[in-house]
């Protein structure tokens, strides 16, 4: 098999390739042609494929050319090369002619196709001795401007001698290390008197189109990773997370990652710990899972269905692991950037740069207290108060508190002293103060805490101020009411005086439990009462059924020694009912000047609790002919049952009805004044009696009828009924 040969070129190339140098070659570009109208201008069609043709014999047409041989593109070649056919007679010595070598090399060209970067690719280049004598193999190169990607085993100067019908293998290599389509060609020189320098090509090609993808997953295609989430993270404290990037393109282009930093850049929270391999990278398309060893490259393992390297990278991935270590408390927002050339074959935007977003929160404990100051006010020296101081967790992480104590306990004190406890973020815990001062004066410490918060250990400041108390006293000391008539009210008063020096503070005033509801008070609290003061409390009785009352008024105070004083309570509920017997007084008809009477009148108390009678007296409008007499000592005090008495009297004055009453005034709140109804009549003596001796006394004392007209006669009867008879006859 016949290749370009430039026969005057033999002895300098023969001399080249015996020094281990390499030919001068074409342009490093590797293109087929079926004729010269394929290639480039300046190249020719040499056996299918477009050749550059330098040095020369510098011809302009065929006639500037020795004997057999044409003008190609300036240069002089035989004629049988430059129509593509073979020269000589097969290098066999037929023809009588002596036998010569005949080179052959397959294949004649050498594309790699898409190969994955960072991994040699392999092809093996037969050369073959067709011919009738030895050949030598001087040299095999790389022609000048070939990819270095591309390399061939053995090469350089060999001096191998190749017998007829011998073969020689040669390794041709290629070597990605970026997604570009390389070309080249290999150059071997040989004692082939016709063909003493054979180019073969060489190409690798990358077709379709790339698409970057980042997952969580790296044998997982998807979902794309749109957001990198770290959760929770303590401030100062460092988390990591993986992510993968692929090449989920088209064919068989290549994907260039070529940095991948975090936005903003020397961001302190978020950082780009590990990047493997190293940038740039070039991305075959992803091929999918592995499921055993033998399915992924030398030095690589499947592990979880990603062929894995001992460094922890990926096959024809980028594995990225960030850290994020949070230099504050809250969210936390950036960026990933990842700096690609994808060609967009999914459709979903040209992602040049792929942004990731990277979110976490930064966590750590806080304590806060509430109040932030504690002050116990003024307390009385003998006295003990407490507070309560709210600890909470506004923070976002556990808060460890690992002990509460006092910087002074004299006078102050603590109920958690020592105890260690845990807050939640949000919880609170109540913590109680106390102050139990001995003397008057103004004190102060301090409450630290010690805690995982930042700043730890807190401090909390307590102050108070003793003073001397206040005393309470009250007077009387006890009430007794006495009787009070049912819906009635009785009144009396307390006076609350303060003997010590500063303000007394009366803070409730009321009936205990257990009292009577018949008692009650006016007043629920006192205004402070200065030293020496005084101040007035106001009880009531108000009985609302008959009996003996009791009740206690409780007074609680800021006394220290006293602080809740009692006075007892006592009254009777009663309820008298005044009585009079007879309920009217009638006399009748009686004699004009003719004392009627006595007719007794009984006053007295048929109810409960002792009846005064205040007054007993005629009403308005009585009329003078009736009298009492034998009137009591009044007022006069009735217990139930008893009475007192007077007498009526009636004493016509004239003829005609008399009419009158008699009042009576009592504390029986029902009938405060009762009247007893008074009549008589006055009339003359009645026919056929006369009062002949004038004395109305003895009334009518005589009987006697009128005779004779009421004129006396001489006729020894009484006539005129004067209790004289036949007078003045």
């Amino acid at each position: 098999m016949k290749r370009l040969f430039v026969p005057y070129l033999l002895p300098a190339l023969m001399l080249f390739a015996g020094c281990g140098g390499s030919a001068v070659g074409g342009d490093g570009g590797v293109i087929t042609c079926v004729n010269d109208a394929d290639c480039a201008v300046g190249q020719s069609c040499i056996q299918g494929v477009c050749t550059t043709l330098d040095g020369g014999s510098g011809c302009s047409s065929d006639e500037d050319c020795p004997a057999g041989q044409s003008c190609i593109q300036g240069v002089c070649v035989l004629k049988e090369a430059a129509d593509g056919g073979e020269t000589g007679d097969g290098g066999d010595g037929a023809d009588g002619l002596p036998a010569v070598p005949d080179i052959s090399i397959e294949p004649e060209a050498i594309d790699f196709g898409a190969a994955p970067v960072g991994t040699a690719v392999e092809q093996k280049l037969v050369v073959a001795n067709e011919g009738g004598a030895e050949l030598t193999l001087f040299s095999v190169t790389l022609e000048q401007g070939s990819s270095t990607e591309f390399g061939v085993v053995p090469s350089g100067n060999l001096g191998r001698m190749l017998g007829p019908g011998e073969t020689f293998e040669l390794l041709v290599t290629y070597t990605p290390t970026d997604g570009v389509a390389d070309s080249g060609a290999l150059l071997v020189s040989s004692d082939d008197p016709d063909e003493a320098l054979v180019r073969v090509p060489l190409s690798s090609s990358y077709k379709g189109s790339s698409e970057i993808t980042a997952t969580a997953d790296p044998a997982a295609l998807g979902p794309d990773l749109a957001v990198l989430d770290f959760g929770s993270v303590s401030v100062g404290q460092r988390a990591s997370r993986e992510l993968f990037v692929k090449n989920t393109g088209r064919g068989s282009a290549m994907l260039a990652v070529q940095q991948v930093r975090v936005d903003p850049e020397g961001s302190l929270d978020f950082t780009v710990q590990s990047v493997l391999p190293d940038l740039p990278a070039w991305l075959s398309p992803y091929m999918g899972t592995c499921t055993s060893d033998s399915d992924c490259p030398q030095d690589y393992t499947c592990l979880s269905g990603a062929c894995t390297d001992s460094s922890g990278g990926v096959y024809d991935q980028v594995k990225v692991t960030v850290g994020f270590t949070p230099q504050r408390a809250g969210e936390i927002v950036e960026a990933l950037v990842v700096v690609n050339d994808e060609d967009d074959a999914a459709g979903d935007g040209l992602e040049q740069p792929l942004r990731i977003v990277l979110r976490g929160e930064g966590t750590q404990p806080a304590i806060a207290f509430e109040p932030a100051r504690v002050d116990f006010g003024r307390i009385f020296a003998g006295q003990s108060a407490s507070a309560e101081l709210l600890i909470s967790n506004p923070g976002s992480e556990l808060l460890a508190i690992q002990s509460i104590d006092l910087q002074d306990r004299a006078v102050f004190g603590v109920d958690t002293t020592g105890t260690a406890f845990n807050l939640a973020p949000g919880e609170q815990t109540q913590v109680v103060l106390s102050y139990t001062p001995t003397q008057p004066g103004i004190d102060g410490t301090v409450l630290v805490v010690a805690s995982n918060a930042p700043g730890s250990p807190h401090e909390v400041q307590l102050t108070a101020e003793a003073v001397a108390p206040p005393v309470i006293a009250v007077s009387p000391e006890s009430i007794d009411f006495g009787q009070v008539q049912l819906t009635q009210l009785a009144s009396a008063s307390l006076v609350v005086t303060n003997t010590g020096p500063n303000p007394l503070e009366i803070t409730s005033i009321s009936m205990e439990s257990s009292s009577s509801p018949s008692f009650s008070v006016l007043q629920g609290a006192l205004p402070p009462i200065d030293g020496g003061g005084q101040g007035r409390i106001d009880v009531v009785f108000a009985p609302q059924d008959a009996g003996v009352h009791q009740g206690t008024v409780e007074i609680r105070s800021n006394d220290p020694a006293l602080p809740l004083l009692t006075v007892s309570l006592a009254g009777t509920g009663v309820d008298p009912e005044l009585a009079v017997a007879p309920a009217s007084i009638d006399f009748g008809d009686i004699y004009v000047g003719y004392r009627a009477g006595p007719v007794v009148l009984t006053v007295s108390n048929q109810g409960s609790g002792t009846l005064d009678v205040l007054a007993i007296g005629t009403g308005t409008g009585t009329e003078a002919d009736f009298q009492i007499q034998a009137l009591p000592v009044l007022p006069a005090s009735l217990s139930p049952g008893q009475s007192v008495s007077c007498e009526v009297y009636f004493t016509p004055l004239g003829t005609g009805p008399r009419a009158g009453s008699i009042q009576i005034v009592s504390s029986d709140v029902d009938n405060p004044l009762l009247e007893v109804p008074l009549s008589g009549n006055g009339t003359n003596c009645p026919a056929g009696w006369w009062d002949a001796d004038g004395d109305p006394s003895n009334g009518c004392e005589y009987r006697c009828d009128l005779t004779n007209g009421g004129v006396e006669d001489c006729d020894g009867v009484d006539n005129d009924c004067d209790q004289q008879t036949d007078e003045d006859l």
